[in-house]
């Protein structure tokens, strides 16, 4: 009989090897709203949205992605409220403000709106996502690494806790801005080479989830190639991807500057989504597979 741990998702989803690249959250936006702990699920269903009709519709309006953060000096007053947009690199540029609680409500939907204001944010921000409410691997495993890499970094990188950001079988998770990276089984050795960039950029690849500015699966999968032949300095070209598809897979053209590539995908088995505390056998949800056939590179 299987016991609890083996009954996690991110312990099965570990034994199914399954990628991580191509699982990210996709979003032209990220709002991000400081919010004391207890997290509702899904976070539109806080108290600050109550008068809204809709409200999980209405706050992911216009591509928006809305996540309730926190950290040490998270307090029901002052609540600071971080809008990242999309930029033409694939990363985003993000502003910051900080209002009071009267005015939290119609500063969270203006952003979601479009309507952003606030100082440009400079640094880095980490969210690692410990949402118990919504998975017992982000709760358990995020929440430790939070409190492990919570000041370790310096004021350069702020790091906070976040409600979902998807793909909790890859827990703990994480998201970089400014550049839009999801990463998958973080630890702190992981965590420390990620936000310092110690290494090459191939040695932590297989933890890519993949970018949330590319927006479908296919996509995340070329870029997270592209990220393996050109490194760290990747995150900074300005690319477009195109997809042709076919009867065995797609075709993704990148396009960065004065060079092409075309990336050349194949259709996998799905993998299924298992759930914490119930069999594989029983997963509702399955995830396409795309495998790379070929990258074939023109500089």
């Amino acid at each position: 009989m299987a016991n609890d741990s083996d009954l996690r998702c991110s312990t099965v989803t570990a034994s199914l090897n399954e990628p991580a690249a191509g699982t990210a959250t996709i979003s032209e936006r990220f709002v991000l709203v400081e919010l004391p702990t207890p997290w509702p699920k899904p976070i539109a269903a806080h108290p600050v949205f109550a008068s809204l009709e809709s409200p999980k519709k209405r706050l992911s309006e216009n591509g928006a992605r809305v996540l309730g953060i926190g950290g040490q000096s998270t307090t029901p007053d002052r609540h600071r409220v971080i809008t990242y947009v999309k930029t033409l690199t694939g990363g985003y540029e993000g502003v910051s403000t900080e209002v009071s609680a009267d005015e939290l409500f119609i500063t969270v939907l203006n952003a979601v709106d479009g309507a952003v204001v606030g100082e440009p944010v400079d640094g880095t921000d980490l969210l690692i996502c410990t949402q118990g409410s919504h998975d017992r691997c982000c709760g358990r495993l995020g929440t430790l690494l939070y409190v492990d890499v919570h000041d370790r970094y310096g004021d350069d990188v702020r790091v906070w806790r976040t409600t979902h950001t998807g793909g909790h079988r890859f827990a703990p998770t994480g998201i970089t801005l400014p550049t839009g990276l999801n990463w998958a089984a973080l630890d702190v050795a992981l965590l420390d080479t990620i936000i310092e960039q110690r290494s090459e950029l191939t040695d932590v690849a297989q933890h890519i989830r993949g970018r949330s500015a590319m927006l479908n699966r296919a996509t995340q999968i070329a870029d997270v190639a592209m990220m393996r032949e050109f490194g760290w300095a990747w995150l900074d070209r300005a690319v477009s991807f195109e997809s042709t598809a076919d009867d065995a897979g797609l075709n993704v053209m990148v396009s960065h500057g004065d060079a092409s590539a075309t990336v050349r995908l194949r259709s996998g088995p799905p993998f299924p989504v298992p759930k914490c505390g119930l069999p594989l056998e029983q997963a509702r949800k399955e995830t396409p597979q795309f495998t790379i056939e070929s990258i074939e590179i023109l500089r």
